[in-house]
């Protein structure tokens, strides 16, 4: 499975040079928080669209192998393109371009991945391997901000460098692409729309209460990729530093990944879902109530669980209990409306506080900080009342005994 890793590393490269930098790169460019909001709105509308579309083409018309080595191609031309663009007006059309192509991709990465895992024999790796998998993801994340870090202190590199470094790691996963097995397209029948059969599978008991819950919460998740970058930068940091500090995080995820197939082994989906939402409400209290670099180093290690539910669980969940003709279709729209609309949502809402909350700039994005919580807290209200499972985990070695009914009926 060491292409898969390596794909993995690579993918979540370039993400890595976005994330944590570009809201604090546009604020230096003259972008105002509520402009900022509205901006960071555009992957979330690319991320509403884009997981729907490609995940139709790949499960009736193209190959997911092609798809990626098409995405990061595409991907690793925006971020050149970034590097030396300075109109507001372009940036985002370019992050959105970007978007459209990183957020779907992703999902896609992961139903290849999943299925190959379970399409091994029993001597070989399986799906509860797959979070040893998912963490080179979050080594790959990490890898821009240290290589940033590095050649901004010994070369004095400009800030809008780490667009290159994003560039080359999704250029190297369009490469590494054309190793990874051909995965053809499943849904055959003329009038098999995988789309419209995925969206009633979602809807239905026990998978709409879970989406209900996820996406509430999402909302709440995607204020935070506004707040906390300039919540540092308020603080007195770089661009550099912030960085490095923001993906701090990523480095609990990589142990928590490690660890996960014997730590949430006799776990429920919905305890570990509650477990990574609570941990991320507290972590957004603590910053808005002590706004200060060493309570956003410490909370740091709240982050893991928060994103084991979107890099694991719910991969591991939706995709098994996809038919053969929704493989990437369940995914891809349940992508869509916690990657996607909730950031439609979430962001502009957070810019909106930051500007209208009395006191200064500081004082606002605590306001924001607290909206957050509310809708992280929301979420594991919807989850902890509505969302009912019979079984054990998805993500340990009994995976196989979770009792949610195949295609979410039931």
């Amino acid at each position: 499975m060491h292409h898969y890793r390596a794909q993995y590393l690579l993918a979540f490269g370039a993400l890595g040079a976005i994330v944590p930098f570009q809201p604090m790169l546009l604020h230096d460019i003259g972008v105002s928080d509520r402009a900022l909001g509205l901006l960071l709105a555009t992957p979330g509308i690319a991320a509403l669209i884009s997981p729907v579309v490609l995940a139709y083409i790949a499960d009736k018309h193209l190959s997911s192998r092609k798809l990626l080595i098409g995405g990061f191609s595409i991907g690793a031309l925006a971020l050149g393109l970034l590097f030396s663009e300075r109109s507001i007006s372009l940036v985002v059309v370019l992050t959105l371009l970007l978007n459209l192509v990183l957020t779907a991709l992703l999902p896609l990465l992961d139903v290849l991945t999943l299925h190959a895992l379970r399409q091994n024999t029993a001597s070989s790796p399986t799906p509860a391997q797959f979070p040893l998998i998912r963490r080179w993801g979050s080594i790959g994340f990490i890898a821009p901000s240290i290589i940033f870090a590095l050649a901004a202190e010994v070369l004095g590199h400009p800030a809008e460098a780490v667009y290159l470094i994003g560039g080359a790691f999704a250029l190297g996963a369009a490469g590494l692409a054309f190793s990874l097995p051909d995965l053809p397209p499943e849904a055959r029948a003329a009038n098999s729309i995988p789309t419209a059969i995925a969206v009633r599978t979602l809807s239905r008991a026990p998978l709409g209460a879970l989406m209900g819950g996820v996406v509430t919460a999402s909302i709440g998740l995607s204020m935070f990729y506004l707040l906390m970058p300039r919540l540092l930068q308020t603080l007195g940091l770089s661009v550099s530093s912030a960085g490095l500090i923001v993906t701090l995080g990523v480095a609990g995820e990589i142990v928590l990944f490690s660890l996960a197939p014997r730590l949430f082994a006799d776990l429920t989906l919905k305890t570990v879902i509650i477990i990574g939402l609570g941990a991320t409400a507290l972590r957004f209290a603590l910053l808005a109530l002590l706004p200060s670099v060493a309570t956003a180093i410490i909370t740091q290690i709240l982050h893991g669980p928060m994103v084991y539910i979107f890099a694991v669980a719910l991969p591991l969940l939706l995709t098994r209990e996809a038919s053969p003709e929704t493989r990437n279709s369940l995914l891809g729209v349940a992508s869509s409306l916690y990657n996607g609309f909730a950031r439609v949502i979430g962001p502009p809402l957070a810019g909106a506080l930051v500007t209208l909350a009395p006191g200064g700039e500081l004082h606002g994005l605590s306001w924001g900080l607290w909206g957050a919580v509310i809708f992280c807290l929301t979420g594991v209200v919807i989850l902890g009342f509505y969302f009912h499972e019979d079984a054990h985990s998805v993500v340990g070695p009994t995976a196989a005994s979770n009792k949610i009914p195949p295609n979410g009926q039931g």
